[in-house]
């Protein structure tokens, strides 16, 4: 996995759970285009970063919460070899 992958899919699983609209596990890993074991996965290291991430049986939905704001930034800095 890449890291635009990975930064891709990061982004799109923040926007299906903060609009409450991610189906069960495996529907919301078909809206990725992963695995239902990678998705569990992706949700238990965000949890472990400290997104309070929960699932309505009711509504079939993963969801945050509390509010959450995700911030990402990588650079590569250049020197001389």
């Amino acid at each position: 996995m890449t890291l635009n992958e990975q930064h891709r899919w990061l982004d799109q699983m923040h926007f299906y759970i903060k609009n409450k609209v991610t189906g069960n596990a495996k529907d919301f890993a078909e809206k990725l285009g992963l695995h239902e074991y990678d998705v569990k996965n992706l949700l238990m290291e965000a949890q472990e970063m400290g997104a309070n991430i929960a699932f309505s049986k009711e509504h079939q939905t993963y969801y945050y919460t509390t509010s959450v704001t995700i911030e990402m930034a990588m650079s590569f800095v250049l020197s001389p070899c």
